[in-house]
């Protein structure tokens, strides 16, 4: 993962902050933000989730210390022990009846065979601009820069007109299991939000010689509809 591809946790607590109904009065240093991400990021990937077995809840305190350090309550759920979820929740200060927005990641990453990688991948190894390991782009990186956000977004003391939710879930990798987020909407639904938007992995990024060879983050929208069978 690109080390400026960490401005994605910029444009997403902008865009939170907006969401929320809240303005920053106090500049931001993003310069600081993405480089304490792309710290973040290299700490998370060196927390061992590889599922199977999995072993989320290793990941989920490495989540809920973060928050703890800027002030934010957690909880973690474990369907079973050592597959943790772990949520956060920002309470509107000003609220107007909108539902909440849910930042959503996945905690567990793919096995790894370290042969096949040019730094350990378990390191978190920052080097010329990148941040290498596993779980960088899928989907720990999603990950950091959702709980940079979410920090940031704490941390402004403008009125927020709707909750912000922050989830990291277990077993995605092996489709739920039912210890993830699926064993989540059924027995902590609340926990979730209940949202009203996710933001969740998708999209990717795409290097654009057009641009002076920049990296875009790319936006990919998609909501439920009907599916006829």
């Amino acid at each position: 993962m690109r080390r400026a591809a960490a401005r994605l946790a910029a444009c997403c607590a902008a865009s939170l902050l907006l969401a929320a109904g809240a303005r920053a009065d106090d500049p931001i240093d993003w310069d600081a933000v993405r480089r304490d991400t792309a710290e973040l990021l290299s700490g998370y990937i060196q927390v061992d989730t590889q599922n199977a077995p999995g072993n989320e809840t290793r990941g989920a305190r490495f989540i809920a210390a973060f928050l703890a350090d800027h002030g934010i309550d957690s909880r973690t759920y474990e369907a079973v022990p050592g597959r943790g979820n772990v949520c956060a929740r920002l309470a509107a200060t000003a609220p107007d009846g909108r539902g909440p927005i849910l930042l959503l990641h996945h905690i567990d990453v793919v096995p790894v065979d370290p042969d096949a990688w040019s730094f350990p991948p378990l390191s978190g190894a920052i080097r010329d601009g990148f941040v290498y390991g596993r779980g960088a782009i899928d989907d720990k990186g999603h990950g950091a820069i959702h709980l940079a956000a979410f920090a940031l977004l704490a941390a402004d003391p403008a009125p927020r007109a709707r909750d912000i939710v922050l989830c990291g879930t277990a077993a995605e990798e092996t489709r739920g299991e039912n210890v993830g987020v699926d064993w989540m909407l059924a027995e902590h639904p609340r926990a979730l939000g209940p949202p009203v938007a996710v933001w969740n992995e998708g999209g990717g990024a795409l290097r654009v010689p057009a641009l002076g060879d920049r990296t875009i983050a790319a936006i990919a929208v998609s909501e439920k509809r009907g599916l006829w069978i």
